[in-house]
Formats: C-alpha cells, structure tokens, sequence
C-alpha cells in the first residue's frame, strides 16, 4: 500500500489542479504520518492533516488514463466545447441531477426529448435546451471556457468528462436530424 502526501504552502490550502490517474507534484511521507480513520471505513487510514493516503488499484476495470470526452459524435449529437453556466439564467433551462451518470445516459434523454443542446455540468448533472439562455443577445462564443474546465469525471462513467464547476460539455444536435 503506497501513501503519499503534498506538502500545501502557507497557510494550508487545498487546491485540486487536476484529476487523472497519475500522481504529480507529491511528496511520499511516512506511513505513520496518515493516522486519522476513513470516516466510511474505520479500518483504513484517510490521510491526516495535510497529509492524503493515496491507493493504488490493479483492478483492470478501474479508470486507467485520464477522462476525456467521447466522441466528437455519439447518436445524433456533436461535441462542441466547454462552456460557462454561470447559473444566473442557466446555459440550459431543463435539468435533472442523476448519482450515475454517462455522457451517452445525457445524450439518450437530449434524444428522448428532441432537444437541440445537451450539456454535463458537475459530475452529475444533465442539461438540456433549444437556445442557449447564458447571455441573451451573445454569441455562444462569449462564453466558452477553455477545455481544461470542464474537468469532473461522470460520477457513472468515471472515464468521461461531465463538465466542471459552473462549466458545462455542451453537445449540438446534428441538423436534419
């Protein structure tokens, strides 16, 4: 079992730059450094402070690269960018929250509906519309976002993206579709 550890500047702060299946930027410490107890398993060690327990899988059916967004076509959808959803109106108006999601379960409802955007946002959100709503008036490229934010796994498909903190994977429906 391998423990390794980043060692934050001062004052502690946690900053996540990346997600992926590689370690970068980390300091392996003593074991006996991580003493605090998993909160969903008290029999494993989580870290301690400043201090993270990192486990290693051989399990060939854990994610082994870095997720990424299929495609650029899946069904009748195109992939187009990463894009801003400030919230405040949404990029796109109908959303449901799912625990196991997939870019192609998002997709499957877009179809099911006939809506012309599909979006992930968060990990676990699917949205849907047939305008953008972000900026009214904007073109759609006033609120891209660069690709490397919309970087959350799908909480059901942990090798897809599904978008990042207010940024969402925006998929187009193909016209003649």
């Amino acid at each position: 079992m391998l423990r390794m550890s980043t060692h934050p500047p001062s004052p502690p702060k946690l900053t996540i730059s990346q997600c992926g299946p590689y370690l970068s930027n980390s300091t392996q410490v003593p074991q006996s450094d991580c003493k605090i107890a998993c909160s969903g398993d008290d029999t494993s060690l989580c870290g301690a402070g400043n201090r993270l327990s990192v486990y290693h899988s051989n399990s060939t059916s854990k994610v082994s690269s870095d997720p990424s967004v299929p495609g650029p076509t899946i069904g009748n959808y195109t992939y187009d960018a990463c894009y801003i959803d400030s919230g405040v109106p949404r990029l796109l108006p109908t959303g449901t929250t799912i625990g196991n999601i997939s870019v192609e379960w998002c997709l499957a409802r877009g179809e099911m509906f006939g809506f012309a955007y599909v979006g992930m946002e968060s990990g676990t959100e699917c949205w849907m519309g047939n305008a953008l709503e972000n900026v009214p008036g904007s073109p759609a490229l006033d609120i891209r976002a660069r690709e490397s934010e919309c970087n959350l796994s799908c909480l059901g498909a942990k090798g897809q993206l599904c978008g990042g903190t207010q940024r969402m994977n925006l998929w187009t429906r193909n016209e003649g579709v």
